[in-house]
């Protein structure tokens, strides 16, 4: 008889539990030096035990990173309990859903083979069909090898377009189809054949799941097991449902349920959803959603499920999710459905810092250049090196958007209801007609970007990034997004934040309404797969950095220009810049961009070549002995190292992060742009009161 976990658990890092990071920012995973003492005491003791930390994406799904193929091409997965398959895109795929992300080349793996035997299935909110194949996957240290995967060839509709979604982990118990369990358990690399899942909610961090044991630093007392049938998707049968501790009737001769982590509700047999709600006190709204005013939920009941003796409670906190309208808390329940898979509506969580990060950072400012008891965080998600996002909400109640911050621009603008363009229709939409707080003047706007364009109308509506509220800020209405650049994941819109006052953007307006006492803003941009990315409104966080920061002057109404004195390789003149050379500060841009007139030199003189594409390449094997790069900027010497500005690959050559700007001169200088290839190694600062830019060594 075996039998699922009904505890929260969480993985944990310690000698016999590999951690594999995937997004960014410190956990307290890095303290756990004692587990493995702790282990000895568990029901499930393991030296073999794995951890995989997940992304929680917005309480939707929660993604982990895993490598397939030799070398490795990586991905991010759903991990999913309530399905057998571990899939991902593949370059089979023309499917429009495919275009959104990486897809594995079988062509580039030494060690895949297959039979071409092909797939196909059928989820609630979408299907796949490819060809089997079997590869090495990796997560972290734990290596499976001759693992069955599906290669995606078809992936109908939008659904798996989705950011993160490049494929799907299935982990539901039927041993007869090879799930990446049954294969560890084969292949002798767990010791206990069990593996158990943390899941946290809103915006918190350190969701994982561990292979071959549990982290009984997540759990208290006894676990409650509960016997379920084999070759299901972890099919049980519990005794009974309670409401306010009182029985309902409805599970006395039994209830079915499988244990699914890849449905994000709590799904109710059809014939009780709407009893249960009206037990509940709920109402219905204009839309068919189930709402509480907020003074109510507090003396909400809870729900109990009595599982074999065990009576296992739910409160209100866990089955209501929360959002905003006209200024008044309001419940929902999206979190009890009828019991059938389909797309749902999720409520959001901000994406700012918590208050215990902001009480910190109020303390680490006292002794900083920029103290200050109004300082907002917006955590950030790096998009492979390529672009940083942040969420704000738009109108009131708000409508979520993820915007790429740009200090290369001055608009702020989001998809809308008004746009037509293929680009839009992967994205969220804001409807002014949805929020109480918007005005407009219908006054058209036009923005031409190096990869893109836009047009569309201003209006002036309610902007909140966590606890941060601007008011009556001008916002950009997209109508026309032509191509597809802004069809991309994440990239429902932009913030600009480029130094033009007169363009009215997010910052001057925190300044004008006296939001920030500072007008300042700084990042901290990660790289790769490390956590932590932020932009910080009102001054700094000096956690990220070290010593003095370095200040160069700007030129007002612009792009966040510097002029810097000169430009060094391997610590030798250039004298590219012996009469000055012009930059812009610009984040919205991914690589180092440099004048046309020198790029080849340059390659030339770090050794590069150009491959087959016209691509700029080194060899990987000699990246450490490359040169460094200098800028000299108001007296400072900045370095960028051979790791700042080569892009790893996993084949033999690295791609240059450095390319042409598209203009040789500005105002009489050669012109540059310093993009996140070069942002990435300092701590940057953006200062409108004294017109300058700063640079931090990082800490």
């Amino acid at each position: 008889m075996r039998c699922v976990i009904f505890g929260l658990l969480c993985l944990a890092l310690t000698e016999g539990l590999v951690r594999v990071p995937l997004v960014k920012k410190k956990t307290i995973m890095e303290e756990r030096g004692l587990l493995k003492e702790i282990m000895k005491h568990s029901q499930y003791s393991s030296e073999q035990g794995y951890t995989e930390d997940l992304t929680n994406q917005d309480d939707m799904g929660y993604y982990g990173k895993i490598g397939i193929g030799n070398p490795p091409q990586y991905f991010y997965v759903h991990f999913d309990t309530g399905s057998s398959t571990l899939w991902v895109n593949s370059i089979y795929c023309k499917s429009s859903a495919c275009t959104y992300h990486p897809l594995f080349n079988p062509s580039k793996s030494s060690t895949y083979h297959t039979n071409n035997q092909p797939f196909s299935i059928k989820y609630g909110t979408g299907s796949v069909v490819g060809i089997i194949g079997y590869d090495t996957v990796t997560m972290g240290e734990l290596n499976v090898t001759d693992q069955k995967i599906g290669l995606s060839t078809l992936e109908p509709g939008n659904h798996f377009a989705r950011p993160l979604h490049d494929g799907l982990m299935g982990l539901a118990f039927k041993p007869d189809e090879g799930t990446i369990v049954d294969t560890m358990i084969q292949d002798g690399l767990i010791e206990e054949p069990v593996f158990a899942f943390y899941l946290s909610s809103d915006s918190d961090n350190g969701s994982e799941v561990v292979f071959g044991g549990t982290d009984p630093s997540q759990y208290q007392g006894q676990i409650n097991w509960v016997p379920v049938q084999q070759d299901s998707h972890w099919q049980l049968v519990f005794d009974g449902f309670e409401v306010n501790h009182q029985a309902t009737g409805w599970c006395e001769s039994g209830c079915t349920a499988i244990t699914d982590t890849g449905t994000s509700l709590l799904l109710c047999p059809p014939q009780y959803v709407d009893t249960l709600h009206q037990m509940l006190g709920a109402q219905q709204d204009q839309n068919g959603n189930y709402v509480f005013d907020c003074s109510e939920v507090s003396s909400l009941p809870p729900l109990t499920f009595v599982m074999n003796g065990a009576h296992l409670h739910l409160p209100a906190s866990a089955y209501v999710l929360q959002e905003q309208r006209n200024d008044e808390e309001y419940y929902t329940l999206p979190a009890l459905s009828r019991s059938h898979r389909r797309t749902h509506q999720s409520s959001f969580g901000e994406m700012g810092g918590n208050n215990e990060r902001e009480g910190l950072m109020k303390e680490l400012l006292k002794y900083s250049q920029y103290s200050s008891n109004q300082l907002y965080t917006e955590d950030l998600i790096n998009q492979k090196n390529l672009a940083y996002f942040g969420k704000i909400g738009v109108g009131t109640p708000p409508q979520y958007f993820y915007v790429h911050f740009d200090t290369g621009s001055s608009t702020l603008w989001v998809n809308s209801v008004y746009c037509k363009s293929s680009a839009c229709s992967q994205h969220p939409l804001f409807n002014p007609h949805k929020s109480h707080t918007y005005h407009t003047h219908n006054k058209p706007f036009s923005v031409h970007y190096g990869t893109g364009s836009v047009t569309g109308v201003y209006g002036y509506d309610t902007i909140t990034m966590g606890n941060l509220v601007v008011k009556h800020q001008k916002i950009g209405l997209s109508k026309n997004e032509p191509g597809s650049h802004f069809a991309k994941p994440l990239h429902d819109g932009l913030m600009g934040l480029a130094f033009m006052p007169d363009d009215d953007t997010i910052v001057d307006t925190m300044i004008k309404e006296g939001l920030i006492e500072e007008p300042v803003f700084a990042f901290y941009l990660s790289r790769d797969d490390q956590k932590g990315s932020e932009v910080v409104f009102g001054g700094t966080d000096p956690s990220h950095y070290q010593g003095q920061i370095n200040w160069v002057p700007a030129q007002r109404n612009s792009h966040w220009q510097v002029t810097f004195e000169g430009f060094e390789v391997n610590h030798k003149k250039t004298d590219w810049c012996k009469s000055g050379c012009t930059a812009i500060v610009d984040t919205g841009t991914s690589m180092l961009e440099c004048p046309p007139q020198y790029v080849a030199s340059l390659h030339e003189m770090l050794g590069a070549h150009k491959d087959s594409s016209g691509d700029y390449v080194f060899e990987c094997s000699k990246v450490n002995s490359l040169p460094t790069l200098t800028f000299i900027m108001n007296g400072a010497h900045l370095h960028l190292p051979p790791s700042a500005y080569v892009l790893q690959s996993h084949g033999s050559h690295c791609k240059s992060g450095i390319k042409q700007s598209h203009e040789k001169y500005r105002d009489g200088h050669p012109y540059w742009i310093l993009g996140d290839v070069f942002l990435r190694q300092f701590y940057s600062v953006f200062d409108q009161g004294r017109a300058r830019v700063g640079f931090a060594t990082l800490a």
